[in-house]
């Protein structure tokens, strides 16, 4: 290499260097500001803070940092090739998907900034969210070399535990970008989420046993930071998980979300009348997509006996979030959809039918037997 080529290189490397030092500073003061107003905001939980703290992701929660340069940067090519250039010597597949992983949330952090923060145009959202989509396809074609004999191994189990974490806050990033990018970009947003929950599932198969992942998927939720009710949020993003996994992942999620419900509801029975009215209220206010959401109220609503003041106040609750459905349908760009009677199945479970794109057409009941 010339002298002249050398010389480009060591200034190019000062300059990746110089910008990596002025995000991490610009993190560092981010985060004590957050430790900052989290001591001074600490008072008792009410269901609006319950649904901020369910709703709420950080930089900080997804282990990266807050980003100071934006896809939006004439600097930003520098960002992007020193991760391409990490990736290309990277050849443990292993260590590739602990990469893509990292740069899937770095690049989700970035587009919430974007659009929150900055009020970016579609076609900077968009093209940040391709790339994006390469990250986590990238992130199951990694996990899918991983050999057989390896995934029993204590690192392989960490890496799980810590892809099912991020993979839950990623969804809820993708969840409010739906609701607050520019309209253009919204189908964008929507494909991105559909491709997230689907390797979501095909990763956990890849690397856990399919026996074990009802056990793995409630240790690692329950781990996760949130208010009291968060395993109702963890409910919505199962069953959407387990809408888009492949048939032998399908059963296993299902089991994980019928445990979960079930130790909800236990939790529920054991509230004052206060805390479940508090858990009403959340629920209504919960951010979701009305068919995740009405599912994960009839999980824990059928658990109940038929004339438990629990089972009615649940049902109180569901009555209210149909009633809102049309206006969720309208968030999603889909068409209005009726609403069923007031008296529509009381004994029953409720199940919305959906077409291809998602969108509420109707409602089934399925009478409880």
């Amino acid at each position: 290499m010339s002298k002249l080529g050398k010389t480009f290189i060591f200034a190019l490397s000062l300059l990746m260097l110089a910008i990596m030092a002025k995000e991490i500073a610009f993190a560092g003061t981010f985060l004590n500001f957050q430790q900052q107003t989290s001591t001074q905001n600490s008072f008792p939980e009410t269901a609006d803070q319950a649904v901020k703290e369910d709703e709420s992701v950080s930089a900080k929660d997804l282990n990266v940092l807050t980003p100071f340069i934006l896809p939006d940067s004439p600097f930003y090519f520098l960002k992007d090739w020193a991760r391409k250039i990490h990736l290309a010597f990277t050849f443990s597949p292993l260590q590739k998907a602990k990469l893509h992983l990292k740069y899937a949330s770095e690049r989700l952090v970035e587009i919430q900034q974007l659009v929150l923060e900055k009020n970016a145009n579609s076609k900077t959202v968009a093209k940040a969210t391709k790339e994006y989509k390469k990250e986590i396809t990238g992130l199951e074609e990694s996990a899918d070399k991983i050999k057989a004999k390896t995934k029993e191994s204590p690192e392989v189990k960490s890496f799980l535990d810590k892809f099912i974490k991020q993979e839950v806050l990623c969804d809820k990033i993708l969840e409010k970008l739906e609701t607050t990018v520019p309209k253009d970009a919204f189908e964008k947003i929507k494909e991105a989420r559909k491709l997230h929950l689907k390797n979501f599932a095909l990763v956990m198969e890849k690397l856990e046993d399919k026996n074990k992942i009802p056990k793995t998927l409630e240790k690692d939720l329950n781990s996760l930071n949130g208010s009291k009710f968060k395993q109702f949020k963890n409910l919505e993003i199962l069953r959407l998980v387990e809408e888009n996994a492949p048939k032998k992942a399908k059963e296993a999620i299902k089991r994980a979300r019928e445990n979960i419900a079930g130790k909800l509801s236990g939790t529920i029975n054991r509230m004052s009348q206060e805390k479940q009215e508090e858990f009403k209220n959340y629920i209504e206010k919960i951010n979701g997509t009305a068919p995740a959401k009405i599912s994960a109220l009839e999980d824990i609503r059928m658990k109940f006996p038929e004339r438990s003041k629990t089972r009615q106040m649940l049902t109180q609750t569901r009555e209210k979030i149909l009633a809102n459905v049309s206006k969720m349908q309208k968030i999603m760009n889909c068409p209005p959809v009726r609403k069923p009677a007031s008296n529509f199945c009381l004994n029953g479970r409720v199940v919305p039918q959906e077409n291809s794109k998602g969108c509420i057409t109707n409602f089934k009941c399925l009478e409880n037997k």
